[in-house]
């Protein structure tokens, strides 16, 4: 059984000493911080059904890449281009059969 690992957004924490938000979406201002830290999406690299590979490898792309464009007005900080790059080596590894998933 192998896994790929697959880093959607990244982010380090906040040392201000300050209350954190318990959800996310919220302003930052003297009291609050928007929520950031890494999120990891556990997939298996060879998927069996490519219908749901296609979705998901989609999604994960879009995530990425178009989802980008609110993380700015969700006060969450955006994914560095070096760590985009990486993510996309994975997304691209995935397979149904063999065959990668999205090209």
């Amino acid at each position: 059984m192998t896994s790929s690992v697959l880093v959607v957004a990244m982010d380090g924490p906040s040392h201000s000493g300050r209350r954190r938000p318990v959800a996310s979406g919220c302003n930052a201002d003297a009291t609050y911080e928007s929520i950031a830290g890494l999120v990891y999406v556990l997939v298996y690299k060879n998927q069996r059904d490519a219908g749901k590979a296609k979705v998901l490898a989609d999604f994960l792309w879009w995530i990425t890449h178009d989802g980008e464009r609110y993380v700015r007005s969700l006060h969450y900080a955006p994914i560095p281009p070096e760590l985009v790059k990486r993510v996309e080596v994975k997304i691209k590894s995935l397979t149904t059969d063999g065959k990668p998933v999205r090209q």
